[in-house]
């Protein structure tokens, strides 16, 4: 990825579109999805006839007068006064007073928030088969609520209530296929559930498709198509999916490349306090697109992500603060950042960290501890750390000396095409460390090496045409090759050149 996309295993269920406890609006619909009842305009109190007379009639009635205080039917709405009517009915075991109590208790309205209680209150109704509260006892086992987690548990309550017809839980199901919690990982199930829920607009399963496509879990890799479900996501207020349609936007996949837009997207998902996009904002304006370039902007970005902890984020402002970009030049602070990246195994951060230690940038220089970073990032695949250790195996700096190590690593970088790795192959054929000495080997290295536009490379053929090393001897090659070399800033090139032309 070109940007910071990234999946998240976040998820929830309970969902009141505008509608909360505090927000003084009168409920349309509660939070684990039962509607206002219909028919009802207002509601008076419990009649006199059903007053100590059959429990499941006084139930039903204490049932109503919670709901009207719950949805403001005929009453102020009053959250402590529905839960108090309906306790006098879930006492009575009617289950969808329990179910409408542990919601009450599962989100401190109108009682203070107590997990366990709502998950007693839950099994309660979930035992007499209420959906709602099976539903809820799902989320309850997932996420460890007032229950240990248990995500098999979980499972078995989110299939009793999806067997119920209880569509609310669909989501939850297909993340449940989708990471293989509770039940086999099934990418393709996943999918089927994430579809169901997405065509009811669930914008959380909108998402998760999106995921799908892009980073191709069970399907082939769809820019196009995650494009599409991210999309769908976003305009559901969906955080991580207008971070993700921003990373397209940024990187063009799947739409016409548009900075702008993923300025637009990126600002949306940062206005929630979401990490990935945050950086995403500070790389913009690193970069200047879509935005004038601001480094100093980019550095406020960088630091409100890398204080809710992205590593990525951490390893970008350490750079700005390593050269004093933006920002005022500090070493330590650098080191301090790199540190908290490498520490949640970022590659960048591991091999910056190792060159700190290389070098005593904010940190004691330590060969040792350098080249303990830039393995753990070279064992990552990273081409630079890769090329490093090579240079350190060769050397025997922080490590054994060891030139049969020394090529592995070389070689590995070079095949990811790191211009560095390959000129000093040319060197170790040339000089027959490790390997027996092999000018023409060395020169196909230089010159790949050159090709990238590598100036040490381009030095070390002239250097070649001029002793005449595996190729005849061509002062008219050696020249080519030298002024080559100057034009890209090597200084012993241009001194060389010069002492060749006869100006030194």
């Amino acid at each position: 990825m070109n940007s910071n996309a990234f999946e998240d295993s976040s998820f929830s269920t309970a969902s009141a579109p505008g509608l909360t406890a505090r927000s003084g609006n009168l409920f349309t619909v509660s939070l684990i999805g039962r509607r206002k009842p219909e028919g009802r305009s207002a509601y008076t109190g419990i009649p006199k006839q059903f007053r100590g007379k059959d429990p499941a009639d006084y139930a039903g009635e204490c049932l109503a007068l919670g709901e009207a205080y719950y949805f403001g039917l005929g009453k102020e709405q009053s959250c402590a006064d529905a839960a108090r009517w309906f306790r006098e009915a879930a006492e009575e075991g009617n289950a969808d007073a329990e179910t409408y109590l542990a919601e009450m208790y599962y989100l401190g309205l109108g009682v203070s928030q107590d997990y366990a209680e709502a998950a007693a209150w839950c099994r309660k109704a979930a035992e007499q088969g209420d959906a709602c509260a099976e539903g809820y006892l799902t989320e309850m086992y997932y996420r460890g609520h007032g229950v240990r987690q248990d995500y098999a548990e979980a499972a078995r309550w989110c299939l009793k209530a999806v067997e119920q017809g209880n569509e609310d839980v669909d989501s939850y199901l297909g993340v449940m296929y989708y990471y293989g919690h509770g039940v086999r990982q099934d990418y393709e199930e996943a999918a089927r559930w994430f579809r169901k829920a997405a065509a009811r607009g669930d914008g959380g399963a909108a998402t998760y498709l999106g995921l799908m496509y892009h980073f191709g879990r069970g399907t082939e890799r769809d820019a196009e198509e995650a494009a599409r479900w991210y999309r769908k996501g976003a305009e559901k207020d969906k955080a991580l999916a207008q971070n993700n349609l921003g990373c397209l936007y940024y990187s063009g996949e799947g739409v016409e490349q548009d900075y702008a837009e993923a300025l637009r997207w990126y600002l949306k998902s940062a206005a929630q306090g979401y990490k990935n996009a945050e950086c995403n904002m500070g790389r913009l304006y690193e970069e200047g697109h879509g935005v004038v370039k601001d480094f100093k902007k980019a550095a406020e970005w960088y630091r409100r992500s890398a204080d809710r902890g992205d590593a990525e984020a951490q390893f970008r402002l350490g750079w700005l603060l390593y050269a004093g970009t933006g920002v005022q030049q500090d070493y330590g602070g650098a080191a301090g950042l790199f540190r908290k990246a490498a520490g949640q195994g970022h590659t960048g951060g591991e091999y910056s960290l190792g060159i700190m230690y290389l070098f005593g940038r904010g940190v004691q220089q330590d060969d040792e501890l350098a080249g303990r970073w830039i393995r753990d990032a070279a064992e990552k695949g990273d081409a630079k750390a890769e090329n490093l250790l090579g240079h350190m195996y060769s050397a025997g700096l922080g490590v054994l000396r060891d030139d049969g190590l020394a090529l592995s690593w070389l070689r590995k970088s070079a095949a990811k095409g790191n211009s560095e790795a390959e000129n000093h192959l040319g060197d170790m054929y040339r000089d027959g460390q490790g390997v027996a000495r092999d000018y023409a080997e060395a020169l196909i290295w230089y010159l790949k090496s050159a090709g990238r536009g590598n100036a040490k490379a381009m030095k070390n053929i002239a250097d070649m045409y001029l002793e005449g090393l595996g190729v005849e001897k061509s002062l008219t090659e050696a020249e080519k090759w030298l002024r080559m070399a100057a034009e890209k800033g090597n200084e012993e090139a241009g001194k060389e050149l010069s002492s060749l032309l006869g100006e030194g």
